[in-house]
Order: C-alpha cells, then structure tokens, then sequence
C-alpha cells in the first residue's frame, strides 16, 4: 500500500481523479495547473504536465487517450506517457466567469463545451468539425 500527500507539492483536487487500468496510472488535475499520474503500483510519480490555472473540466480517458479542458486550450495527451498530442485553443481562454464541461469521447469524436460554444474535434487529431455558438 502506498499514500500521497496532494498537498505535499501543491497537487490538491476536487476529486477529478482519473484511472488508467492498462497504463496502471492514477491522474488529476491539480489547482496548481499540473496535471500528475502517478503509478498504482508505488505511488511514485509517472508522469506530469503543466498547463497553469486551476483544473476547469476534467480528464476524459478513452483508447489510451488523455483528453482535458484547460484554461487556454483542449488537451489530449498519451494517457501512459503524458506526451502531448495535440491542443486546440479555447475562443475565450481564462474566462474567470466562464464554465467548461468534462470531454466527451465518441466514435472518435471529442466533444467539449465552454460558456461560448459546443465543439466537436476529431479525437486522432485536433481537426475541428464544427462549432455551435451558444446564446
């Protein structure tokens, strides 16, 4: 068994925890703006990512994906090695009043949300499909 302290290195969550069963990695966003996974077997850091700002929307896993809405950006990463794949810039980055959703994975589309807008990108890539204004 093995225990990590989130506020030992400023790693604190609102519980956005994220399980890669295959990749054995436990991830999160932290308020730091640091995306960590560490390892299920130790509990030793695998992995992390700095994007700054706190955590907006959460981690979405699917096919060995990582995908996460930041403040500036749409991120999807290698959920086992944390290598960015790709990112696509949110219209309105930072909003302080704004709201974000948690990526959605299907048939290989992501779909994402922020206050301004409904999107859907290609999951391969960060190719955008369409976009719906909201309001």
């Amino acid at each position: 068994r093995w225990f990590y302290d989130p506020l030992v290195d400023g790693a604190k969550h609102d519980g956005l925890i994220t399980v890669d069963r295959s990749a054995g990695l436990v991830i999160w966003p932290a308020h730091d703006g640091v995306i960590r996974a560490v390892r299920v077997t130790d509990g030793t850091l695998a992995w992390s990512y700095t994007e700054g700002g706190s955590p907006e929307g959460g981690l979405t896993l699917s096919n060995g994906r990582l995908y996460h809405l930041g403040k500036a950006a749409l991120y999807c990463f290698n959920a086992a090695t944390g290598a960015l794949a790709w990112s696509v810039s949110r219209s309105n980055p930072g909003n302080p009043n704004g709201t974000a959703s948690k990526p959605a994975v299907r048939d290989g589309v992501v779909y994402w949300g922020d206050d301004e807008a409904i999107r859907e990108n290609q999951a391969s890539d960060f190719r955008r499909r369409e976009t719906d204004r909201i309001g």
